[in-house]
């Protein structure tokens, strides 16, 4: 009975893991076997989609980011740079999520540019650590994608979706490239939004006079940190000169600046940062660097913004022109400027317009 028992047991195992992988390969969910245009149904967990988009899909240049990258238009970008972009933007991804999706992009030969927003406090997490929900095999290229992506039961759960839509004939929910995870559309922005969120800063700010007597020494950056953007930022760019990098920091808006900023350690901190990011990255031949941190027409003008730091859509459709017309892209000799031009941030007051551009 018992040989009998772990036989059968054995035989069920072989069927249900079969099962598993031809449906899994059948439906497909995330597009990772194959590119179907005409298939209209997107899967919203950018960490499992986004490896698809790199196998399968059409571009030559990659958006690289967080959510602060999720609202680009691709058809602004087509019209404006010439390019066939896509977006590998994945929300509240470490430098080094980052990385692992632009090191599979890069390996594929597709890529000729790369727009990549870069925050700066994504650069702090611990080197090598990824979240739980990053399926790292899936874009390593080996067998062990193959594994995870036809055994794993969240791809099955999307699968079973998929079947059971076939089978009751339901409408798929139709989503395109362009609106995929975006979410400029599902919230307002205005001043009244973002100050519920400020907390105005008990302390006065900071004078001139202290900033003057204040050094910004690249040494005093948090090993982590370094190593981050020397493994997953310097070091990508440096062995890729054929692809043109444009490097951008996003602006977060001033309500953001004075709560975080407010005391000379944190905002030498993050100056320090800044200058890390300059005076490795500006010199390369084949970046180019964008600081929309200190333009104070969109930072100013808290109606630009849903919270402290996420901006609309128009915004995104500012910074591709300035890709364009080099509106606030950083020259080697412009470094001193820009960094005084952040030190200087909190002495401005919130803009009371309305419009953007003022």
């Amino acid at each position: 009975m018992f040989v009998v028992f772990i036989r059968n047991y054995c035989l069920f195992s072989l069927i249900a893991m079969i099962s598993i992988l031809s449906l899994n390969y059948l439906f497909d969910p995330y597009q990772f076997y194959r590119y179907n245009p005409q298939k209209t149904v997107l899967q919203g967990n950018d960490r499992w989609q986004v490896a698809g988009f790199i196998k399968n899909f059409p571009y030559n240049q990659a958006i690289i980011g967080t959510s602060m990258t999720q609202n680009f238009s691709l058809t602004q970008i087509k019209q404006v740079l010439g390019t066939e972009p896509i977006k590998l933007s994945i929300a509240g991804a470490t430098i080094q999520e980052q990385a692992v999706a632009l090191r599979a992009a890069l390996k594929t030969g597709k890529l000729k540019s790369v727009i990549w927003g870069i925050d700066k406090v994504y650069l702090t997490y611990q080197p090598g650590k990824y979240q739980e929900s990053f399926p790292i095999n899936l874009y390593s290229g080996s067998y062990k994608a193959h594994f995870q992506y036809l055994l794993d039961n969240h791809v099955f759960v999307a699968s079973v979706k998929a079947l059971f839509q076939e089978i009751i004939k339901k409408p798929k929910e139709k989503i395109n490239l362009e609106e995929y995870n975006t979410w400029f559309n599902t919230h307002t922005f205005s001043k009244e939004e973002v100050l519920k969120q400020y907390k105005k800063p008990t302390t006065m700010g900071i004078s001139q006079a202290a900033l003057k007597n204040t050094s910004i020494d690249i040494q005093t950056i948090d090993k982590n940190l370094v190593e981050n953007f020397n493994e997953d930022v310097y070091s990508i760019i440096k062995s890729n000169p054929d692809v043109h990098f444009i490097i951008f920091l996003p602006p977060y808006s001033l309500a953001h600046y004075k709560m975080s900023q407010h005391d000379i350690t944190s905002l030498i901190q993050a100056a320090t940062i800044r200058e890390m990011l300059m005076q490795n990255l500006i010199p390369l031949s084949n970046v180019s660097f964008f600081d929309f941190e200190t333009y104070l027409p969109v930072v100013k003008n808290l109606d630009n913004y849903k919270d402290l730091n996420h901006y609309s859509q128009k915004i995104n459709d500012f910074m591709v022109k300035s890709f364009a017309d080099n509106t606030c892209k950083v020259t080697v000799k412009e470094i001193n400027l820009y960094q005084q031009k952040f030190l200087n941030l909190g002495s401005h007051p919130f803009a009371h317009e309305s419009s953007f551009g003022t």
